[in-house]
């Protein structure tokens, strides 16, 4: 079995803080938006990734929003897919989104939520659809 390495770790302080009385996941919990864990703002577009945690089977999509009137303008729907979308990012001419799994087993169900191992970085192309560059060999310690 493969070792790996020790991932490096950085020191973070936080700058400042804010209460936010009002904040959930996802605003109006009668609302259509679920589960928001993040979002980034590219041009003028704030791009929020949504997903159905913890509900199974695993749902996620990129909500896009205008940053100047705050208005939902498009989805990106994976349906059912690789995990529960957590994060998006761009670089470089690409976009970069994680989708975790857990090893966490949620009320109701029987099996955890997706195991750990199946957790995803996913490089996508401006349609959000997944670019296979090549494959990456990865050991998880038992």
């Amino acid at each position: 079995m493969t070792t790996a390495a020790e991932p490096p770790s950085y020191p973070a302080t936080p700058l400042t803080s804010y209460a936010a009385v009002d904040a959930n996941q996802a605003g109006d919990t009668d609302g259509p938006f679920k589960h928001l864990d993040s979002g980034v703002v590219v041009g003028s577009k704030l791009y929020a990734v949504h997903s159905n945690y913890p509900e199974w089977p695993m749902e996620s999509s990129i909500e896009v929003f205008d940053t100047r009137t705050m208005r939902h303008v498009d989805t990106y729907s994976f349906g059912i897919y690789r995990g529960s979308l957590t994060w998006l990012d761009r670089h470089d001419g690409a976009w970069w989104a994680g989708f975790a799994n857990y090893d966490e087993i949620q009320d109701g169900m029987t099996e955890p939520y997706g195991q750990t191992y199946n957790t995803q970085v996913v490089k996508l192309n401006d349609r959000f659809e997944p670019q296979v560059t090549q494959s990456i060999e990865v050991a998880v310690r038992t």
